[in-house]
């Protein structure tokens, strides 16, 4: 039987490492997914991103085995990919983040006036 010092092979061991691989390829998609858009990078990290994706996705297809890593790698691309398309389509294009904070026209008129007065103090 297992035991519950947490040692390999342990129930308690393999539901943190389900855990911890789970939130892992969210936790990689997020900053590829902001870093590119906010950087401006699109150009280049979605085709790199895309190639990335369908060579581990080929890899998969040809039944090669797949280390957690790798895994966790096609899964972590394949959301920041779904991102940038829906980023993509939402805004008929990839603005910065930045572009859109700075249009403060859709703003209710407190909220410019107290910007305002904190910029102009």
């Amino acid at each position: 039987p297992p035991s519950s010092s947490g040692g390999p092979g342990t129930p308690l061991t393999s539901k943190l490492r389900s855990a911890s691989c789970s939130s892992a390829p969210s936790s990689t998609a997020s900053p590829l997914f902001l870093l590119t858009v906010e950087g401006g990078s699109v150009p280049l990290v979605f085709p790199g991103a895309a190639m990335l994706a369908a060579a581990l996705v080929w890899r998969w297809h040809l039944r090669r085995p797949m280390g957690p890593t790798q895994t966790m790698f096609l899964a972590a691309h394949v959301l920041a990919l779904v991102l940038l398309v829906i980023w993509g389509l939402w805004h008929t294009g990839f603005p910065q983040f930045t572009e859109l904070g700075s249009d403060t026209s859709r703003l209710p008129e407190p909220w410019k006036t107290r910007r305002c007065a904190l910029y102009n103090t």
